[in-house]
């Protein structure tokens, strides 16, 4: 029975693995990106239209997951995932307007639900 369930779980080891990390790394966005909006003295209508975009792309993210997957598997799906959050997070730091951020919440976190 054991060896049966190592079989198979051994495809999918490193996802089951490097997935809960990923999630944590982006779950730190929900925290930092509204602190960071508030320390360059954005009101907080705004923040909040900005976390809004966040978690319309949850929503939306894990809607049109299946289909992606079920096209290029989910070892590519899941690479192309992590390297457009990765990207994204990082493009976060290019921009100070708060549409920029907020397109760039609502396509990390549409990605990375995924």
């Amino acid at each position: 029975m054991i060896h049966q369930v190592r079989e198979l779980l051994a495809p999918v080891k490193s996802l089951l693995g490097g997935t809960p990390l990923f999630m944590a790394g982006n779950s730190l966005l929900g925290v930092v990106l509204p602190l960071r909006m508030e320390t360059a003295d954005y009101p907080v209508a705004l923040t909040g239209a900005v976390m809004a975009a966040y978690y319309l792309g949850l929503a939306l993210g894990g809607l049109r997951a299946k289909r992606v997957i079920l096209r290029i598997g989910h070892i590519r799906a899941f690479s192309i995932f992590a390297a457009l959050t990765a990207s994204v997070c990082l493009a976060y730091g290019f921009f100070w307007m708060p549409i920029a951020w907020a397109r760039c919440a609502w396509l990390t976190v549409s990605a990375s639900r995924a």
